[in-house]
């Protein structure tokens, strides 16, 4: 086992979006890259809508022929409760999203045992849009992810948005002088425990 998890900190597994550092950084303020890692027996698949973006939201699916890519990040609690929030993960299980414990293979043979976001409901597939999935394309280029699942994901069926994405949405974390900075220092602390 490489890593766990304390009352401290929380890994996540990236597929999506989040995989691209410019893009998790609006909503975390200082993840830490772990490693690439693959998922296996499953495959990337879009359900639902999501008008900040105009299509539909990724999840992962169970596939025993195919295998996901991404990122494995450490983040701190408080970051993992604001990536929660965003994701509109609930308690009570009605949020878009839930927690899934999953076991990942880094490109050393290591396994880590992070968090994933997994949609709660699924219904029919349906694209994202092209802006979306070129974010996530970004994503996996930037982490160097291998080419030939790359090249998959650059052939998948999109929408064109009906309108300028993403829209932009509101600020989960309120802005004030020498906040940053504490919570920097507090990120950093958490991590050395």
């Amino acid at each position: 086992m490489v890593d766990n998890y304390s009352r401290d900190c929380r890994l996540y597994f990236a597929y999506g979006a989040d995989m691209f550092e410019k893009y998790i950084k609006t909503r975390c303020f200082a993840p830490e890259f772990v490693a690439v890692a693959k998922l296996t027996g499953h495959r990337l698949a879009f359900f639902g809508y999501t008008h900040i973006w105009d299509g539909a939201q990724e999840t992962l699916v169970p596939d025993k022929k195919q295998d996901v890519w991404g990122v494995v990040y450490r983040m701190s609690s408080y970051e993992g409760l604001e990536m929660d929030a965003y994701q509109d993960v609930r308690l009570d299980g009605a949020g878009q999203y839930f927690h899934y414990p999953v076991v990942v293979t880094d490109v050393n043979g290591n396994s880590h045992y992070p968090l994933m976001y997994k949609k709660n409901m699924l219904g029919v597939e349906l694209p994202p849009s092209r802006p979306y999935m070129d974010i996530i394309i970004a994503g996996a280029q930037e982490k160097g992810l291998p080419a030939d699942y790359i090249e998959g994901l650059k052939s998948r069926s999109t929408r064109t948005p009906k309108y300028e994405v993403p829209l932009p949405t509101m600020p989960r974390r309120v802005e004030c002088a020498g906040c940053d900075d504490l919570l920097k220092k507090n990120s950093m602390r958490s991590r050395r425990r």
